[in-house]
């Protein structure tokens, strides 16, 4: 009993597994093509016209501060799911 048991969740843990990949591909595309970006700019030193005024850099504390936000709550939800 116990052995199905336990056989029973390593399978519904694989389904898990198979079934967020899609998702997590997404995410780490999502998540690694701008930090790519924002490399590329930091190295080509193009970013500080963009961080001239307060304004421009408050939203950047604010679009990180989301980013930040994302990855939690779908690291969060991925990990309740299993």
């Amino acid at each position: 009993e116990l052995g199905s048991l336990a056989l029973a969740q390593v399978e519904v843990a694989h389904e898990v597994s198979i079934a967020s990949s899609p998702a997590r591909a997404t995410g780490a595309v999502l998540l690694v093509l701008p930090l790519m970006a924002v490399g590329w700019a930091l190295s080509r030193k193009d970013v500080e016209p963009y961080l001239r005024h307060p304004a421009q850099r408050l939203a950047v504390l604010i679009g990180l501060g989301l980013i930040l936000a994302g990855l939690v709550s779908s690291i969060f939800i991925l990990r309740r799911a299993r």
